[in-house]
């Protein structure tokens, strides 16, 4: 017999909702990651992020809009740099 029927009512819908899988992404339409993928692979996005941080209405020089979006995602180049560095170390103790 149950003491608390709704607390562990509750608890069980917590549990299972712990056991169910995540989405690993959001679903994004193919012409926006193509157009994403344009940007990244463009000679000139230093340029581009310049121009584009001044039209959203950043002000400042130049050089502080590109450190600041260098600031913003420096975590990701990290952790980017970490697993190439497993990689090369995994390459070379093969």
């Amino acid at each position: 017999m149950a003491t608390f029927p709704k607390l562990e009512e509750l608890q069980a819908a917590r549990l299972k909702a712990q056991v169910q899988p995540k989405p690993t992404a959001p679903d994004i339409p193919l012409a926006l990651l193509d157009k994403a993928r344009a940007l990244l692979r463009a000679p000139n996005l230093w340029d581009l992020i310049a121009e584009h941080a001044a039209a959203c209405g950043i002000a400042g020089e130049r050089v502080n809009v590109l450190l600041g979006y260098l600031g913003a995602v420096s975590r990701l180049i990290v952790r980017w740099r970490s697993s190439c560095n497993r990689l090369a170390q995994a390459k070379r103790r093969s």
